[in-house]
């Protein structure tokens, strides 16, 4: 702050369950990798010890010194999302603040992604029906599901995202004795 006293900060968060999900179906299903092959760990673990990280992060930030952006917001109410960005940032809306554009609202053709995507080509305005069309695998186990509600529960209320109920502990850990297909 000493060097740039106008700073301020913009953070933009995911519902943690569907955070993870997309990851591990990015790390699992298009990249081929194993779970057990991400930065030096496994997928689970890594996801929830940098989400709580940025998260515990944002939530000590003096109020004003930091914006957050919850990612559903974005996908369901782009325009009112980006200008309410923009009026933190005290700078202008592009002028159609809903389609992903780049360089100061440049439009592009399509978005960029691998040679080897065979998924539906993104959509350049939100939609919330992108992943259904693109015949995403179901790749999150209740197992992991509830854990990451455990250790990220309290954290993600705070931001506004409810997990559910958090189970018992000797429930939870009785779960992780043996591996599951994603885990093989």
């Amino acid at each position: 702050l000493s060097l740039f006293p106008g700073l301020v900060q913009l953070h933009m968060f995911r519902n943690p369950l569907t955070n993870y999900e997309s990851l591990k179906r990015t790390i699992i299903v298009h990249r081929r990798l194993p779970f057990w092959s991400y930065e030096g760990g496994d997928i689970l673990s890594s996801f929830i010890e940098t989400w709580r990280a940025h998260a515990q992060h944002v939530l000590a930030t003096d109020g004003e010194l930091r914006g957050v952006v919850r990612f559903e917001e974005l996908l369901s109410a782009p325009t009112e999302c980006v200008e309410r960005v923009c009026s933190y940032l005290g700078v202008d809306p592009p002028a159609e603040p809903d389609v992903q554009t780049v360089l100061g609202g440049r439009r592009m053709r399509e978005l960029p992604r691998p040679a080897d995507d065979t998924r539906p080509a993104r959509p350049m305005r939100p939609d919330p029906t992108y992943q259904s069309s693109a015949g995403y695998v179901d790749v999150m186990t209740r197992r992991e599901r509830e854990l990451i509600g455990y250790a990220l529960g309290d954290v993600a209320t705070r931001l506004g995202y409810d997990l559910g109920k958090r189970p018992a502990r000797t429930r939870l850990a009785s779960a992780w004795f043996l591996p599951d297909r994603w885990e093989l």
